[in-house]
């Protein structure tokens, strides 16, 4: 009953959540739309259920390995966009390749030692700031939807996050918080923006989504280690805090720096 309940939160709230920013990257601001997939948003519903499912600490030790999946999920995106023209489907078994490649070796081996982990998520972030640091931005547009398109959206985003939930299953704490770290939203948002759009808009949602995805970073090292010492709300409202202040000071700081 209770994977069943975080099954369809994980369908309800990804999807839902994939679809707004998918709207809000054409209408707005793919700038914004790319910070807020990286966003621990999914990623939240995996630990809670995680932690109820066994215990606070437990999860706590368990997610030891996921900034180093969180990496991989930034070199997926690296990979996706560094084959430019190419067949999506090129493009997305190539970028899976390389998560697989990071994450597995992470579980396989059982290694949940933060420090390392973390690592690996930073030369992953750095990297990904280098490679981006030409990708021009793309102005937002006016676009009708369909009441098909949206619920397409929905089912499709929701779909792909459910399906994460679903192996990580099978496959004991440490495996499931390596799904929880899928690039389940990267999937879902460059997907959907791709088939309406091509490749224009993706570089410009992508300049952006790494440092969401180190802000998630941040998040599951901070609940790692609050988890040992307080109870579940406040590992969760400092932890998600932490990772808003990372986010958008980067963002900030980069900004400045950059003008100056």
């Amino acid at each position: 009953m209770i994977f069943t309940l975080q099954v369809i939160a994980s369908f309800l709230i990804g999807g839902s959540y994939i679809a707004g920013t998918t709207v809000l990257a054409e209408r707005v601001s793919p700038r914004l739309a790319g910070l807020l997939t990286g966003l621990p948003t999914t990623m939240l519903v995996s630990f809670s259920f995680l932690a109820w499912t066994s215990s606070l600490k437990e999860a706590g030790r368990a997610i030891g390995s996921t900034p180093a999946v969180i990496g991989g999920s930034i070199m997926f995106l690296v990979v996706y966009i560094l084959l430019g023209e190419r067949p999506i489907y090129i493009k997305y078994a190539g970028a899976l390749l390389v998560w697989t490649s990071i994450s597995f070796t992470f579980a396989s081996f059982h290694i949940t030692n933060l420090i390392i982990s973390m690592a690996v998520c930073i030369a992953a972030f750095i990297l990904s700031q280098y490679l981006f640091r030409n990708l021009q931005d793309h102005e937002a547009v006016k676009i009708h939807y369909t009441r098909g398109e949206m619920i397409f959206r929905f089912c499709f985003a929701g779909g792909v996050i459910a399906t994460a939930i679903i192996l990580g299953r099978v496959s004991g704490p440490i495996w499931g918080a390596v799904f929880s770290a899928y690039p389940a939203t990267f999937t879902s948002t460059l997907i959907i923006l791709n088939h309406r759009h091509g490749t224009s808009i993706i570089r410009s949602i992508a300049r952006t989504m790494p440092i969401g995805s180190f802000g998630s970073a941040f998040f599951a090292l901070s609940f790692s280690i609050l988890s040992q010492y307080t109870n579940f709300g406040v590992v969760v409202i400092v932890s998600y805090a932490i990772s808003m202040v990372f986010c958008f000071g980067y963002l900030f700081f980069k900004d400045n720096l950059v003008k100056t």
